[in-house]
């Protein structure tokens, strides 16, 4: 692999809503969209808005796996040593930061300094599956990239996060989970393991003939390559977006991936019918992977301010190094990256800020549910 100095059911929410119909059936939900039995857990909200993941103190809502999330990790703030330069959200940490999160119905939504959000979506239509569903977004290179679709592919991009240009892949048959950039190339995956590319900042696409083992739901680069992650607990590596190794480990839920200090983190869990079956493994080559060093019902893995994170069912598992792990008690929302002196989180409908990852409070919650959250930089 190159190496470069850059770096489901949705559980039913088991005990607060019924099921997410973005859920890891979503082989039932998005019929041939998939191409896969099962799925990862689900997005990182249901459309009936409860909190997904862990909740903050005070909190309601059910608990949602991480399958079908997406760009959870961001730039860090101190240095390339994370590997996260080139990430999905990756390019040059260049402007002032912006927290932006995408959803249902079209729905954007970001912030500069994780106090007031602006808003831009479509009307509620019947359930979440629509064609302008958002499910995942990226930065790289000065832009904001959005997909998701249904029996669609939807692609959108802006350079500030405000004017959208969209219906970017409008020959797409299958709907976009994720989308990263690097090395000058951005890559999205999605439904029965569809990968397309962009080579101009996003404006237009090209759809490849190799595809991966199984759907797509979530995608990273860094250290020189792309790692996808998706149905049926799997994981593929690329060094262009083109070509892929089938990596996916025995048992593994892989509904997210991180990377920073030379490490790869793939974590997530998956509804059983009974209760959730949840995975952690690691990786410092994308090519061999070993479980990770502590317990836990893992939800999402995250990298920001110079550290890599393990989310898990209340609290998270922390590193500054790559290798000695820290676990706390403290819950977080779904998804949280530090800009400057300010963290921003954001799971279910709800908005978090605080000065720490410890210290994130909720500001804003609202009726339409996340499934994706990003922090880039605009001038």
């Amino acid at each position: 692999m190159r190496r470069s100095s850059f770096a489901s059911w949705f559980a039913c929410a088991f005990l607060v809503v019924a099921c997410d119909s973005d859920s890891g059936s979503e082989g039932a939900t998005d019929g041939a969209g998939t191409g896969s039995t099962g799925g990862v857990t689900g997005e990182a909200s249901s459309s009936s808005g409860g909190a997904s993941g862990t909740t903050q103190p005070g909190t309601t809502g059910g608990s949602t796996g991480a399958g079908d999330t997406g760009s959870t990790s961001v730039p860090s703030t101190s240095g390339e040593e994370t590997g996260s330069a080139e990430s999905s959200s990756g390019g040059a940490s260049v402007g002032e930061p912006m927290w932006m999160v995408v959803g249902n119905w079209g729905y954007r939504s970001w912030t500069s300094d994780g106090q007031t959000w602006e808003v831009e979506a479509n009307p509620k239509q019947g359930d979440d599956h629509t064609p302008d569903l958002m499910r995942g977004v990226g930065w790289g290179n000065g832009y904001f990239v959005a997909v998701g679709g249904d029996q669609n592919s939807m692609v959108m991009r802006s350079a500030d996060g405000q004017a959208w240009d969209v219906d970017l892949h409008p020959s797409g048959t299958q709907w976009k989970g994720d989308v990263a950039y690097g090395d000058g190339r951005w890559v999205a995956v999605g439904g029965v393991g569809t990968v397309i590319s962009s080579d101009d900042d996003g404006q237009t696409w090209v759809d490849h003939e190799e595809r991966l083992p199984a759907a797509g739901r979530k995608i990273e680069y860094a250290d020189g390559v792309f790692v996808a992650v998706g149905d049926g607990g799997m994981i593929a590596v690329s060094d262009d977006g083109m070509s892929w190794a089938d990596q996916t480990q025995p048992g593994t839920q892989s509904g997210s991936a991180a990377f920073a200090h030379g490490t790869w983190v793939v974590a997530g869990r998956q509804w059983n019918g009974s209760g959730f079956d949840a995975s952690c493994v690691l990786s410092t080559d994308a090519q061999t992977w070993s479980a990770c060093p502590f317990g836990g019902e893992y939800i999402r893995a995250i990298a920001t301010d110079d550290r890599l994170f393990v989310v898990r069912d209340g609290g998270y598992a922390v590193t500054d190094d790559g290798a000695a792990w820290t676990e706390h008690d403290v819950s977080t929302p779904d998804f949280f990256a530090r800009g400057g002196d300010v963290w921003v989180g954001a799971g279910g409908s709800r908005r978090y800020l605080g000065d720490g990852v410890d210290a994130l409070e909720q500001v804003l919650s609202e009726e339409r549910g996340i499934r994706d959250f990003v922090m880039g930089y605009v001038d």
